[in-house]
């Protein structure tokens, strides 16, 4: 017996799961736009899998570079990325914070399980 509820269930996310991930994605976007430099931001990117969707290891972005970065120097990056995030000071980081202990709740603060922070 097939009932409405059957035919109606999707594997996609819901509209507005998609909403709150963008939004989520835009306040990381401004935060690290504004406070950090370019290759801050690319070790995050690829570190987090920001573009590609999956995240890549230290040994990967280093092997990415042809050697030319240390595993230490891509770990001090990716640290001092974060603390410049985490900054109390920051404008931008404060509302990615914010959202993320529960101005924005759902699924997007927990996918980003605390990685942040």
């Amino acid at each position: 017996e097939l009932i409405l509820l059957d035919t109606l269930t999707s594997a996609d996310p819901r509209p507005e799961d998609q909403v709150e991930t963008s939004f989520l994605r835009q306040c990381l976007e401004n935060a690290m736009a504004a406070e950090l430099t370019p290759y801050e931001r690319d070790v995050l990117r690829l570190r987090l899998g920001l573009d590609s969707g999956s995240s890549m290891s230290v040994r990967e972005i280093s092997d990415l570079s042809g050697g030319a970065v240390s595993l230490g120097e891509v770990r001090a990056v990716e640290r001092r990325a974060l603390a410049r995030l985490r900054s109390p000071g920051s404008v931008h980081a404060h509302n990615l914070l914010a959202y993320l202990d529960g101005g924005g709740g759902g699924s997007a603060s927990k996918a980003a399980g605390g990685r942040v922070r």
